[in-house]
């Protein structure tokens, strides 16, 4: 595989120390007319993020030497890039670690390359598309403002992720319907059954550690039973035609 590749719909950055499993990967790209640029270490795809901006990365967590759980971190310190992981760590302490660092998707080998495709179009279109904007809204004392992609308490803003905000802001637009987890993996991340229903129970989790008073007992993001997850019936919902300013 050359060092960069051609292509129209975007740029993925594929950090891979595996020459077979990375030639493999931009083959599967390129027939979707993707460009590629391989790195088969973390110095050289930190490197190589900084000259080429890449639209998606594609990463190996197992990488030789530094991990790929590292240099996701050093990412996204600096962008919201989608970065999507590749291990062979399946366990749910794996994934969540994964996501932790800052990954807006997981997928455990072996897969089937269409799966990875079908991941990779869902970032890539939610990247293009954004969220309508629909100015800013009141959750209870939780301000969401959706034009600006802000959260905030009391004026105080709250660091969450583009995934996590996304994930909010599908349960606000529809205060009073159950989401499956299946139906939320695609509205939020843009694939249905080609999707691990653990990611979306991993982000629901990191999104109430910040946005609930009380983690252990949700208000805002609450699960029904056997079914999945709802804006909390005892919120209150209040949009505002402009947002608030800080």
């Amino acid at each position: 595989m050359t060092d960069i590749e051609v292509g129209g719909p975007g740029l993925v950055l594929i950090v891979q120390d595996d020459a077979e499993r990375a030639d493999e990967l931009h083959d599967l790209l390129s027939e979707l007319g993707f460009a590629t640029r391989w790195c088969a270490s973390a110095s050289i795809a930190l490197k190589s993020f900084h000259e080429t901006r890449p639209d998606l990365v594609v990463m190996e967590v197992g990488l030789a030497g530094r991990s790929g759980l590292d240099v996701c971190r050093e990412i996204r310190r600096e962008s919201d890039v989608p970065i999507i992981l590749v291990s062979t760590g399946s366990a749910t302490e794996d994934i969540v670690e994964g996501f932790r660092a800052g990954a807006d998707d997981y997928i455990v080998e072996p897969f089937a390359g269409a799966e990875l495709l079908v991941r990779i179009q869902a970032r890539m279109r939610r990247r293009r598309n954004g969220i309508q904007a629909r100015h800013t809204v009141m959750v209870d004392d939780l301000e969401v403002d959706v034009d600006n992609r802000q959260v905030r308490r009391h004026r105080e803003p709250i660091n969450v992720t583009p995934t996590e905000f996304k994930l909010l802001v599908t349960l606000v637009e529809r205060p009073g319907h159950v989401f499956s987890r299946e139906e939320l993996l695609a509205e939020v991340w843009g694939y249905g059954h080609a999707g691990d229903e653990r990611v979306v129970t991993v982000h629901v989790q990191r999104l109430r550690a910040k946005i609930e008073a009380d983690p252990d007992r949700p208000r805002i993001v609450t699960t029904v039973r056997g079914l999945g997850y709802r804006l909390g019936h005892t919120t209150d919902v209040r949009w505002i035609p402009e947002p608030l300013t800080v």
